[in-house]
């Protein structure tokens, strides 16, 4: 079979990550992860090398849902939306833990909103950032951007609630 056309090359796109702080009933949502965690979990068997939840556990949570609508408030400006959640996931990283690196390419963004504070960043390599992880802070970026948390020992869990958006579509 011949081949008619091979194109070898990079494409620049923009790309966004922004990272604010937002409410959160921390006490809530920590209880919960340990909650879900005890019925379904995804430890070790992800990108997260550490105790996950369900990809969907915080779905319908209607507090979760209230908490990223306040979010958008703050984040509009610089995100299209309106959106839907596609998926939400607690985490919970205690001892030698990590996230390998890894992107979110069916969905328009990614993002995490921290539970307490940590000193396992969150690096985002090709845009050599690092978020350090402290109760409230919200980090939302487009889902194709690269990112990771290297593991190390920790000493006290790390709780977090990812997720992933889309833009609804208009037609």
């Amino acid at each position: 079979m011949a081949i008619n056309k091979l194109i070898k090359t990079k494409l620049e796109r923009p790309a966004l990550l922004v990272e604010t702080v937002i409410d959160v009933d921390a006490d809530y949502f920590i209880a919960e992860i340990d909650r879900i965690l005890n019925i379904k979990n995804l430890d070790f068997v992800t990108n997260v090398k550490g105790r996950m939840t369900d990809w969907d556990a915080f779905n319908n949570n209607e507090k979760f849902q209230k908490t990223l609508s306040k979010a958008y408030g703050k984040l509009s400006k610089h995100l299209k939306g309106p959106f839907t959640l596609e998926d939400s996931w607690g985490i919970k990283m205690e001892g030698p833990t990590q996230t390998t690196l890894h992107n979110h390419p069916r969905h328009d963004y990614g993002g995490v909103l921290y539970l307490n504070d940590s000193e396992q960043t969150l690096n985002f390599p090709e845009l050599d950032v690092e978020v350090i992880p402290k109760k409230g802070v919200l980090v939302v970026f487009n889902g194709f951007i690269y990112h990771e948390a290297r593991q190390r020992e920790l000493t006290d869990a790390k709780y977090a609630i990812a997720f992933n958006i889309n833009v609804v579509q208009r037609f």
